[in-house]
């Protein structure tokens, strides 16, 4: 379960970092609507990038996958703020919500099933 849902999560997080980086429009507006500067969003699509290599390496050395899954999670639960503090409607939050619940589960599977 925690191979297959550390996968899961490295996907998503280099599908978005990608598009993030790419400068795909609903993201960009996305960062305009929150007020942060979009080289910020691309640098942050490149941490994404490197967390999910973390992850996959993580596989092999527990330590890693449990820290790059402790940053993802910290970093899901800003972007879930960031959604309420702009009056998002649930829909545009249940993408952070569900990154912040698989990074939890990856760290707490790794941590105590090394």
């Amino acid at each position: 379960m925690s191979i297959t849902l550390t996968i899961i999560l490295a996907i998503f997080l280099v599908v978005v970092g990608s598009l993030r980086i790419a400068g795909y429009p609903p993201i960009r507006s996305d960062a305009e609507r929150f007020g942060i500067p979009y080289i910020a969003y691309r640098w942050l699509g490149a941490s994404e990038l490197i967390c999910a290599a973390i992850l996959i390496s993580g596989l092999a050395f527990w330590p890693l996958a449990f820290a790059a899954a402790a940053y993802m999670a910290a970093g899901a639960a800003g972007a879930l703020l960031l959604h309420v503090r702009a009056g998002d409607p649930m829909n545009r939050r249940v993408g952070a919500l569900a990154v912040v619940l698989m990074a939890a589960s990856v760290g707490l599977m790794s941590a105590f099933s090394p």
